[in-house]
Parts: structure tokens; sequence; C-alpha cells
């Protein structure tokens, strides 16, 4: 998975090396999880304008497509046996990352990229980092989504 930062985790990095401004003050829901929230349709453009409320999966009203029982998947922040910081890179390396399985919905939902969110809360817009997937996730009932050891990674440039 390629990635973007957004606006809203650049400006707040900023602020904290330039004026001091810790990232709890800027990111006020920075807690000790961050959770993967997966979109359809396509990546916004430029990342001011990451709108998840137009684009995440949903399990109630959706926005794009209808994934019963979808939610985001935490993360704890501190967890080393999920991901790993080696070399500018974070990546999964120990850990499969799985979603619920899809209730049903009679269709077949593509998820095509996804993105790092401060909170649990789908269609917010709080997400840090985004991006295409490599290859789309076809969803449909029964599926359990999940992502490999060593498929979501992130490189700092």
């Amino acid at each position: 998975m390629a990635y973007n930062k957004t606006n809203l985790f650049e400006n707040a990095v900023l602020q904290e090396w330039f004026n001091s401004v810790a990232l709890a003050t800027t990111m006020p829901t920075l807690g000790t999880n961050f959770y993967i929230a997966l979109c359809s349709g396509t990546k916004p453009t430029t990342d001011a304008a990451v709108d998840l409320s137009a684009h995440e999966l949903s399990a109630t009203a959706p926005a794009i497509a209808a994934y019963p029982n979808y939610a985001r998947v935490p993360i704890a922040r501190n967890n080393a046996s999920v991901f790993t910081v080696v070399a500018d890179v974070a990546s999964n390396t120990a850990a499969t990352v799985s979603f619920a399985a899809c209730a049903g919905n009679g269709t077949t939902i593509q998820a095509t990229w996804a993105a790092i969110c401060l909170t649990d809360v789908e269609g917010t817009n709080d997400a840090v980092f985004y991006g295409d997937l490599t290859t789309p996730l076809s969803i449909s009932t029964g599926v359990t989504t999940q992502f490999s050891t060593s498929t979501i990674t992130f490189t700092e440039q």
C-alpha cells in the first residue's frame, strides 16, 4: 500500500517540531490505538480532501457500500508485535490484520484504498495516512477481509 500523509497529520508534526506544540494538542483524539479503515471509489487527489464520510465502507447508512459487521480495526500504537519500524519502513511484519466477516449484503464490494485513522468512528474525517491498495479487495457475504503479514507497508521518504 503506497501512502500519503493527510494535511491534518503533516501540520501536527510541523507544529510539534517547529512550535513545540504537542501532538496531543493538535490531534486531541490521538490515543493508544490507531485504526485501519477500508474505502471504496477513487482515492482523493489532494491531502486536504480526504473525506472518509464519502468513501469508507459502512455497517450502517452507507455512503459507498454496505458491509454488515464492518468496523475499523484497532491497532495498539505501542505494539511492536503487530507493526515494526526498520530503516524508514513501518510494516505489519508480525501479525495479520483482520476485519470482521461480511454478514451479507447481496453484492460484492471493492475496497480500493485504505486509511489509518485516529478513532474507531466510521465516516469520521480523522485519517492521518491513506493510500491505494496494491490489489483491490473483493468483499462479499462470509468473506473475512485481512491483510497478511508484511502486506501493509509505509515507507518514509
